[in-house]
């Protein structure tokens, strides 16, 4: 009969022994279950963040491409802007006498001819010289400045070039890029 109970105990023990065993391995395979769920999710949102980091990479690369391509755009245009003015600046400094010298006496036509002095480039104190102008200085910039007590009146070449691009400059640009 002490067999017997032992013999109950050990299969009571046993039996409890294989439920406790199969409620772990139930809760085991439970927890690896939310682990692989809560992995996925994390792994799904890890990917999302990815995506759009790499999405916002992928739009800033394009706007600094955009913006560096629109300041070479502009930067070439300018230089475009700038050819064409040193041509016209060319033109005037190697234009022959008579329109050389009509250039000179249309800048005239507004400067007061006494009560001052010239400072001139030498091209233009000739011209100067046989309008009667008294001719202080001759400087390298063709054109003269007419210098007096009250004012100072700026007619070099560079100036009426620096006074036409402000002038024609929008309308320039609009000719050549619209």
């Amino acid at each position: 009969m002490l067999e017997n109970v032992l013999k109950t105990i050990a299969e009571r023990s046993e039996a409890e022994k294989q439920e406790i065993l199969l409620a772990k391995e139930f809760d085991l395979k439970k927890l690896e279950g939310e682990f692989k769920k809560d992995l996925q999710v994390k792994k799904t949102r890890q990917e999302a963040l990815l995506k759009k980091n790499t999405e916002l990479e992928i739009q800033e690369v394009l706007k600094k491409k955009e913006l560096s391509t629109r300041f070479i755009l502009e930067k070439k245009k300018k230089e475009l802007i700038d050819s064409v003015y040193q041509a016209v600046k060319n033109k005037i400094f190697e234009s022959n006498d008579k329109d050389f010298t009509s250039l000179i006496e249309f800048f005239l036509e507004n400067t007061p001819k006494q009560g001052g002095v010239f400072r001139a480039g030498k091209r233009t104190s000739e011209i100067l010289k046989k309008k009667g102008c008294i001719v202080k200085e001759i400087v390298k910039q063709e054109g003269f400045v007419f210098e007096s007590e009250k004012l100072d009146i700026d007619c070099t070449l560079e100036q009426f070039i620096l006074r036409q691009i402000e002038c024609f400059d929008p309308k320039i640009i609009e000719i050549l890029f619209e």
